[in-house]
């Protein structure tokens, strides 16, 4: 079990290496902040026209345009970008910055979305404090690839910054960082 989800995560790391380019790495640490998206520089529009801010919609592959409008129907606030590997929409929907990535012929490939420690759910919530009992829960970012769910919990305390990886019920260390004095 654990090297299938260290795997998990070995391919969901390599897949967001993968996916980013100048324009959409910018946008993706946007949602990942606690910034929320500029509503001036993002709309959806149709296929004929341009999103301020990201990609000309007529270089967005239609089945992913098609998939985001099935799938995301509340999404306000937005912009995609194609970075010729993949093609990043990054919105907002029912409060919560949310980012689907599509490969470039328009199958999905994942969806991010990020929210406060008030939205995730007591299951999770519960996995990480029996483990890190003396941290504060900062920020989560819930990974929906194929049919796995990974929660990426930023933790905290007076010493170390720590972001966890929980799936499959299972809790593993991401990234493990003391605080400067």
């Amino acid at each position: 079990m654990k090297k299938l989800f260290i795997s998990v995560i070995q391919l969901f790391m390599s897949v967001l290496l993968i996916s980013g380019t100048a324009n959409a790495q910018r946008n993706m640490a946007s949602v990942a902040t606690s910034q929320p998206l500029d509503p001036e520089v993002s709309s959806h529009e149709n296929i004929s026209g341009t999103v301020k801010g990201g990609a000309d919609l007529k270089d967005i592959n239609t089945k992913a345009i098609r998939n985001f409008d099935q799938k995301y129907k509340d999404a306000v606030n937005v912009r995609w970008f194609n970075s010729g590997k993949v093609i990043v929409a990054a919105f907002e929907a029912n409060g919560q910055r949310t980012t689907a990535v599509y490969y470039k012929n328009g199958t999905w490939l994942h969806t991010m979305i990020s929210y406060d420690e008030s939205e995730l759910s007591d299951h999770i919530k519960s996995i990480v404090k029996s483990n890190f009992r003396n941290y504060d829960i900062t920020w989560i970012t819930e990974v929906h690839e194929s049919d796995k769910i990974m929660y990426f919990v930023n933790l905290e305390n007076e010493k170390k910054f720590r972001q966890v990886v929980v799936c499959n019920d299972e809790i593993g260390i991401y990234k493990d960082l003391n605080k400067s004095r």
